[in-house]
């Protein structure tokens, strides 16, 4: 049931990265607009999360994963219909909002239905339906686009949904929720208009030659503005949407430190561009290697299940932050000349230590975390790792191509400013990742240490 459902969450933004050019092409979106598609998925995502914990208090985790589901499926379905950029954004946007909450629901079933000493197996599943999710996008994307269209890609939540319905109606009780809990919509406004406004801002500032710096720091303001009046109401409300309190559980606020550092050194996507851009290789050997990623991070994240199961917990940590800085020093080493065993084992060494790092923090975070809070915790775990995400990649981008702009105005040749912007950023990235050490001395050493 988990790994069903958050495949539903991921597939059809992965299979938009894949035939991104194809769509863009198809509802007259011109190439400075393509971005906007992902961003508007990517919002709606940062958007929906946090929210998701209320959610479950209000109308419990059967009713919030059927309505996830169901509203998926017409999203998708409408979205395979769209014309024209600013639908198809806004359609992208409604998937988004129903993803959201998929994540954080069902990883709250795995904490509640797994006992502890069995949570690292149950973590590891709750992370392959993702993962299974991103390779199935991946290759489907591609593979359906040149076949047919890119418009059967969204259809493919139908069965997908079907299977994921039947499941949770015969595994997951009807149970949960309570009509008591009043919702508190100012602050639902507040916080969904302020993160859509902080999503905005972070999501279009490696567009910023296009939009304009006076609309992202609009973006930004507004945010700040927003998310500050938000914090004072739902800091007053004895059930808050959003219960920051939780945060006061040292382990659970060190591992949302490193996982939202963690993903926000997840350059996937930039390392892919490093490939056609630098090395020249071709869509098909790029789908190759994004593959052989996501096996990497399949056989982290079952590692890490492993290792964390048999008490390995710092060491665990510690582990997975150096795979990552060793794949990173080795995308310093790209060049135009790199083959592709060169080019690979960087992203597969980084992507096993993502996986081990994720299946691990994740385990470690609800250890100390009261069973009424899990929900909250839950909600914001999964929100650091997608914010992180998606400002990671922000930040990466915008670094790059200002970089890349200062060097070929003081006359290098593309190539050559090319590769020397995406390199300074993959060294940052190994700086960072160093930084994020530390953290985990603020976990326990084992499950019995106070």
């Amino acid at each position: 049931m988990t790994v069903l459902l958050n495949m539903l969450a991921v597939l059809n933004f992965r299979s938009l990265g894949a035939a991104m050019a194809e769509i863009a092409q198809d509802v007259g979106a011109g190439p400075e607009h393509e971005l906007w598609f992902p961003d508007a998925f990517l919002t709606a995502l940062i958007v929906a999360t946090p929210i998701s914990a209320h959610l479950v208090r209000r109308w419990g985790p059967h009713r919030v994963l059927v309505g996830c589901i169901f509203g998926s499926v017409v999203a998708s379905v409408l979205t395979s219909a769209a014309n024209g950029t600013y639908t198809l954004a806004g359609l992208l946007f409604l998937q988004g909002l129903f993803a959201g909450p998929i994540a954080p629901t069902t990883q709250t079933v795995i904490v509640n239905h797994f006992p502890a000493k069995r949570r690292g197996t149950g973590m590891a599943i709750w992370n392959a339906g993702a993962t299974i999710g991103v390779l199935t996008g991946s290759l489907a994307g591609g593979y359906l686009t040149e076949l047919y269209n890119w418009r059967v890609l969204f259809l493919l939540a139908v069965p997908l949904g079907a299977l994921s319905y039947a499941f949770v109606v015969k595994v997951l009780p009807h149970q949960g929720g309570s009509a008591d809990v009043e919702t508190d919509w100012r602050s639902i406004l507040l916080l969904a208009g302020g993160l859509t406004a902080l999503g905005a801002a972070v999501n279009l500032a490696d567009d910023i030659a296009t939009i304009g710096a006076s609309t992202i720091a609009g973006f930004a303001a507004t945010a700040i503005i927003a998310l500050g009046l938000f914090h004072l109401f739902n800091g007053r409300s004895t059930v808050p949407i959003l219960n920051l309190r939780v945060l006061s559980d040292h382990q659970l606020a060190a591992t949302v430190a490193i996982i939202l550092g963690a993903s926000a050194l997840n350059f996937g996507l930039l390392e892919t561009e490093a490939l056609t851009e630098i090395m020249g290789f071709d869509a098909e050997i790029v789908g190759l290697t994004n593959a052989i990623r996501a096996l990497a991070f399949l056989g982290g994240v079952a590692a890490g299940a492993r290792l964390v199961d048999v008490g390995f917990r710092r060491g665990l940590v510690l582990l997975a932050l150096a795979l990552i800085a060793i794949g990173k020093l080795g995308t310093t080493l790209y060049g135009a000349d790199t083959g592709f065993f060169a080019a690979t084992w960087p992203p597969v060494l980084s992507q096993a230590g993502l996986g081990m790092l994720g299946t691990g923090l994740a385990v470690l975070a609800f250890e100390t975390v009261a069973p009424a809070l899990i929900a909250a915790a839950a909600s914001l775990f999964v929100f650091s790792r997608v914010f992180g995400n998606a400002i990671g990649l922000a930040a990466a981008n915008t670094a790059r191509s200002l970089r890349e702009g200062q060097l070929l105005a003081a006359g290098d040749a593309h190539a050559v400013a090319a590769q020397a912007s995406f390199f300074e950023v993959f060294w940052l990235g190994i700086v960072l990742t160093l930084l994020l050490m530390p953290l985990a001395w603020r976990l326990r050493a084992s499950p019995q240490s106070a």
